[in-house]
């Protein structure tokens, strides 16, 4: 097993031989080391220009100052296999990370949609977001068709048409088809709670969440733009 964060692929075709590869991590980082850790997570700048990379944000988690959340993408199974057998080890021996948090964790997802906003794809997103919302959703099994048809006909329309969501990704986990997750770069907190409290509570009646979730719980995360890897 590789060491530090080294994470899981996901693999989903989507056109030709397009394959996108989605994680998340979260750290549960030591108080008196988020300095050292936050210093080290922009050593990952070394993605930039890795073939098949897609970019990388993440932050702070809102409610816990001490969790750090990042998610990135790939393109291509192969260029992020190389990465983690020839690259990721290099980077995380000399950026300062090791024991700076008590554990790390990865979510395994594939992108079932694309979410397109003011800009056409999270990559795209990366360098004017400032805000990260997650949303994880536990599915009846009996709701998949529809859970997934209303995110398409509903909610990517109604958030795409709220000023300031960049872009967004809906994704399935690889290992438990019940679990889904929608993960939105925001321009700003501000954007945000204006989607939350004019575009959310008609959007979420219409997607009829309650019939089609057991469980939904959502994550803010406050970008460290110094964190930013783009493409």
């Amino acid at each position: 097993m590789k060491k530090g964060l080294s994470g899981f692929i996901v693999r989903l075709k989507l056109d030709g031989d397009v394959i996108l590869i989605v994680k998340r991590i979260v750290c549960d980082v030591l108080a008196d080391k988020k300095t050292q850790f936050s210093q080290g997570q922009q050593e990952w700048r070394a993605l930039a220009g890795q073939p098949g990379f897609a970019g990388q944000v993440g932050g702070w988690l809102d409610g816990d100052a001490d969790k750090a959340v990042i998610l990135g993408c790939w393109q291509d199974v192969g260029s992020y296999d190389r990465f983690m057998s020839e690259v990721h080890d290099s980077v995380f021996d000399v950026n300062g990370q090791k024991g700076t948090y008590s554990s790390g964790h990865v979510d395994r997802w594939q992108m079932v949609l694309p979410m397109p906003g003011e800009r056409g794809s999270l990559s795209e997103s990366i360098e004017d977001a400032g805000l990260i919302r997650i949303a994880h959703c536990r599915v009846k099994p009996s709701r998949f068709d529809h859970f997934i048809e209303v995110q398409q006909s509903i909610w990517n329309p109604g958030m795409a048409s709220s000023g300031g969501m960049l872009a967004g990704a809906f994704n399935r986990h690889l290992e438990d088809e019940t679990q889904f997750l929608v993960c939105t770069l925001w321009r700003s907190e501000a954007d945000h709670r204006h989607y939350c409290s004019v575009n959310f509570p008609d959007l979420h009646r219409r997607a009829e969440v309650g019939q089609d979730c057991d469980d939904v719980f959502g994550m803010i995360v406050h970008i460290e733009n110094a964190w930013d890897v783009a493409p």
